[in-house]
């Protein structure tokens, strides 16, 4: 059993590598520069923090570096916190829609909007399922976006990369 996880968890480690590496490849596309101006990329760090605030994400923003950091315990717990009520709400969304869609006489737009928030709610709980496996990694890319969010607004990523 433990030569078979080894091997598995080799085989995301070269997975995940190779995505790094494609998404590094991106992050030196030409475009790259005019992709945020001061002011939207302020905005982004406004909402990234708020985000952290809440435990929507499971980080702490770090407000000198501009990066995210882990979180601690209490933040952990909170983020699981709002992981399940997602996947309550997603329960009984789904609930809803198939109730919705058994009635024959239900008006159209009502079915239509419960399937569409089944479609983001699931979306969603699928996303916040990933973070317990994923975090740490999650929180590397992020970083290495921010970074270079900052560094091609700063105009040092295209004097060191072009």
């Amino acid at each position: 059993m433990g030569i078979t996880t080894e091997v598995r968890a080799l085989d995301l480690w070269r997975n995940f590598v190779e995505k790094a590496q494609f998404s590094r490849s991106l992050l030196h596309s030409p475009c790259f520069k005019e992709m945020l101006s001061p002011f939207a990329l302020n905005g982004f760090y406004l909402m990234l923090r708020f985000g952290c605030w809440l435990k929507f994400v499971p980080y702490n923003w770090d407000h000198e570096k501009k990066l995210l950091k882990p979180a601690s315990n209490l933040g952990v717990h909170l983020f699981s916190f709002h992981k399940n009520t997602m996947f309550i709400l997603t329960l009984n969304v789904a609930l809803g829609t198939i109730l919705a869609y058994k009635r024959g006489d239900f008006p159209l737009p009502i079915k239509l909007v419960s399937g569409a928030w089944l479609h983001g709610y699931f979306l969603t709980s699928l996303g916040f399922s990933q973070f317990p496996n994923f975090r740490h990694e999650i929180m590397q890319f992020g970083n290495v976006v921010l970074e270079r969010l900052s560094n091609a607004n700063q105009g040092e990523f295209f004097k060191n990369n072009c």
